[in-house]
C-alpha cells in the first residue's frame, strides 16, 4: 500500500514538473527571437540606428520579458511633457522625423510595418538619438508590396484604410506619423476632441484630414509635408524613402543620420541645460523655455 502511494506521489509529481518544462520550453520557442514574428528582425547587431536594439528575452516568474537598448530620456510624449509644454519647433521636429523616417525606410526594406507609431514608441536619448519601439504588434510581409488585413495597434493613430478593416501596407505607418506631427508641434492630439471609437472611426473615415492649425506661424514646407502624410487616399502617401528628401527636411539641414542626430543633440543639451538651471533656482519661467515655436 505504502509502495502504491508512493509510486503515485511520484508519478503526479513527475507530470508536474514534466508539463512545466513543456510550458517553459513553448513560451521560450514562441519568444525566441529566431521565431518571433515580433523580434527577429532586430538581433543585437541590426545595422539602422533609428531602431531600439534587442539584447534578448527572459522568462521569469510567469513572464516574459524582452531587454532593449536603454533610451534615458524616454519617450517623445515624457519629453513634451517634461520639457516642451508648447510643443517642440520645427527644426528639431525636423530632425526628429528624419530619424523616424529612417527606421521605418529600413522596416520596409525588411519587407515590415510598425503599425503602432506613437509618441510613446519614438524613444530619445542624450546622445541626440531617436529610435522607434515596441515591435510586439509589427507585421512581416512576404514582398514590399504585400498586404495586411489584422487590426491591431494603438485605435487613435491608425490609417482610415485600417480602420475600415480594408487591405493595408507600409502607408499606414506614414499616416501615423502625419499624426504625431500635428501632435508634436502643437502638443494637442488631433483628434481630441472625439471621446469613443464610434466616432473616432467616423471622424477619421468620413471627414477631411486633420492639418496644422492655421496662422501658427509654421512653414509652409511644414505644412505640406504633413498633408502629404495625412492623405486618404494610401496610394498617395509618399514612402519614407521620398520623404526623407523632402524639402522640409533639408530646409533644417536635416539631409543625414549624422546632421538629424547633430540637430537633436543640441536641442536636448539645451532642453537639460534648462532643466538643470530651474532646478537650481538659477533659471526661471519653466523648462519649455527652450521649446517655443519660432
Amino acid at each position: 500500500m505504502t509502495l502504491t502511494l508512493f509510486f503515485q506521489f511520484f508519478f503526479q509529481f513527475f507530470f508536474q514538473i514534466f508539463f512545466q518544462l513543456v510550458f517553459f520550453v513553448m513560451l521560450l520557442c514562441y519568444f525566441n527571437p529566431l521565431h518571433c514574428n515580433a523580434l527577429h528582425f532586430l538581433p543585437t547587431q541590426c545595422d539602422c540606428h533609428a531602431l531600439v536594439k534587442f539584447h534578448g528575452c527572459f522568462y521569469r516568474e510567469g513572464k516574459i520579458s524582452v531587454a532593449i537598448e536603454y533610451m534615458n530620456l524616454g519617450s517623445l510624449d515624457q519629453v513634451m511633457d517634461r520639457f516642451a509644454p508648447q510643443g517642440i519647433r520645427e527644426p528639431e521636429l525636423a530632425a526628429i522625423t528624419f530619424q523616424c523616417l529612417w527606421g521605418l525606410a529600413y522596416l520596409k526594406h525588411e519587407h515590415r510595418l510598425h503599425r503602432d507609431i506613437k509618441p510613446q514608441n519614438i524613444l530619445l536619448n542624450s546622445d541626440g538619438r531617436v529610435k522607434l519601439t515596441d515591435f510586439g504588434i509589427s507585421k512581416e510581409l512576404e514582398n514590399s508590396i504585400g498586404k495586411c488585413m489584422t487590426i491591431v495597434g494603438t485605435f487613435k493613430y491608425m490609417s482610415p484604410e485600417r480602420i475600415l478593416a480594408e487591405k493595408y501596407s507600409y502607408s499606414s505607418d506614414i499616416w501615423s506619423m502625419g499624426l504625431v506631427l500635428i501632435e508634436c508641434a502643437t502638443n494637442a492630439y488631433p483628434y481630441s476632441g472625439i471621446h469613443s471609437m464610434i466616432e473616432m472611426a467616423q471622424t477619421v473615415t468620413e471627414a477631411a484630414p486633420p492639418t496644422l492649425p492655421p496662422q501658427s506661424g509654421f512653414t509652409e514646407q511644414f505644412h505640406e509635408f504633413v498633408d502629404m502624410c495625412l492623405k486618404k487616399d494610401p496610394s498617395e502617401r509618399p514612402v519614407a524613402t521620398k520623404l526623407l528628401g523632402n524639402e522640409w527636411l533639408k530646409s533644417h539641414q536635416c539631409s543625414t543620420m549624422k546632421s538629424a542626430t547633430n540637430q537633436c543633440k543640441g536641442w536636448v543639451d539645451e532642453l537639460l541645460g534648462v532643466n538643470q538651471q530651474n532646478e537650481s533656482g538659477d533659471g526661471g519661467g519653466g523648462g519649455s523655455g527652450g521649446s517655443k515655436k519660432k
